[in-house]
C-alpha cells in the first residue's frame, strides 16, 4: 500500500503526525532497502544501510537515517525522508553527492590561484570534479533545492491535509 494515498483518503482525524508519519517511511524504506544494498550488522541490535551520504540505521525498535555528509552526522530532513520512500536510498544518495559536488566545484572556480602549481592543482580538481558531476547527471539526479522546494510540501500535504 502506498502511504501517501492512504493518508489523502484518509478522513482528517486519522492523518499521521509529523513523526508517525516519518517513522512509517523509514521502516517501508528499510523493507525495500535492505534487500537492496549491502547490511552491515553490529553487536546483533543495530543494522546499517551505508551509501555516500546517506546511512540508515536499524535498532532493535526503531530505524532512523543520517546525513553523513559532515564529519558529524545529523537526522535527514523530513522532506529527504519522503524523498527516499518515493525514489530509493541511491536516489537520494545520487542528488545528495551531485548537490555537494556542485557547490564544491563553484567554491573551487572561485578561489583565486596565484602561483602555477596552485592553478594546476586547482584545474585538476575541476576536472575531477566535473567528471563525477557528469557521471550522476546520467543518473537523472535532483538538485537539493528542487527536492527541498517539492518534497516538502509533499510531506506537509501527507500529514496535515492541505
Amino acid at each position: 500500500m502506498n502511504i501517501l494515498n492512504h493518508s489523502h483518503q484518509d478522513s482528517e482525524k486519522t492523518k499521521p503526525t509529523i513523526t508517525s508519519f516519518r517513522n512509517i517511511l523509514l521502516e517501508e524504506i528499510y523493507q525495500k532497502e535492505h534487500i537492496i544494498q549491502k547490511k552491515t550488522q553490529f553487536n546483533k541490535t543495530e543494522t546499517l544501510l551505508v551509501l555516500p551520504r546517506v546511512q540508515l540505521c536499524k535498532t532493535k525498535n526503531k530505524v532512523q537515517m543520517y546525513n553523513t555528509s559532515s564529519e558529524v552526522y545529523y537526522l535527514m530532513e523530513d522532506y529527504l525522508v519522503l524523498f527516499a520512500y518515493l525514489n530509493g536510498l541511491q536516489k537520494l544518495s545520487d542528488s545528495l553527492c551531485y548537490t555537494f559536488k556542485s557547490n564544491e566545484l563553484d567554491k573551487v572556480r572561485r578561489r583565486k590561484a596565484v602561483a602555477e602549481e596552485d592553478q594546476n592543482r586547482k584545474q585538476v580538481r575541476i576536472d575531477t570534479l566535473v567528471s563525477a558531476i557528469n557521471k550522476l547527471k546520467s543518473k537523472n539526479v535532483i538538485n537539493l533545492k528542487s527536492i527541498k522546494d517539492e518534497y516538502t510540501q509533499r510531506f506537509i500535504q501527507a500529514t496535515k491535509g492541505e
